[in-house]
């Protein structure tokens, strides 16, 4: 149950192998250069693509290895296991014993930016996923259907939640493994 939860909280942390990365690592290209694009357009993109790889390493680097293993290490060291039930509230206490009165603070900033990026993350991937599938005309009814959809998931409680963000993650990282799986001679020649 606990290595479960584990990759469940990482995959969700980072996203690794859901396929999201290469919309956010590659919204810098110019999709509308003309095929006869010059030497200088062209190293000009290589360029952008090895900046936005690093940054993406960088990303996983630091959630894996430092934010993770900081609020494992606090949670750890910080409380008796028996009795923990991970709610936000124990991890706030936690995170007040070592950090004061800033602690608390400092759990709502992270969850708060993590949890708003998140969202425009996901209504941004959603959103370029079905305009090039379906046209740009399916941005306005996406929209209104993300937002409502939002709206609707703050009623519920946090574990409908997260169980839904497991499983839709879940599938993303079989479609995305798969691919990779059926297309692998092509990359390899990349």
């Amino acid at each position: 149950s606990s290595m479960k939860e584990g990759f469940a909280r990482g995959l969700l942390s980072n996203e690794a192998g859901a396929g999201t990365s290469s919309f956010s690592h590659t919204s810098h290209y110019d999709s509308t250069r003309a095929p006869g694009a010059s030497d200088i357009e062209k190293s000009h993109d290589i360029e952008e693509a090895k900046r936005a790889g690093v940054f993406g390493i960088l990303e996983v680097f630091f959630d894996t290895l430092f934010l993770c293993p900081l609020t494992a290490f606090a949670v750890l060291l910080g409380t008796d296991l028996e009795s923990f039930d991970g709610t936000l509230t124990e991890i706030s206490k936690i995170f007040e014993s070592y950090f004061g009165n800033f602690g608390p603070l400092l759990l709502f900033l992270s969850v708060g930016a993590f949890a708003l990026s998140t969202v425009f993350c996901w209504y941004y991937y959603g959103k370029v996923s079905l305009e090039y599938i379906w046209g740009k005309q399916t941005a306005v009814v996406y929209s209104i259907f993300f937002f409502l959809i939002f709206a609707i998931g703050l009623l519920y409680n946090i574990p409908h939640i997260i169980f839904v963000t497991d499983t839709t993650l879940f599938f993303l990282s079989l479609i995305s493994t798969s691919t990779v799986i059926k297309n692998r001679k092509i990359i390899k020649r990349i």
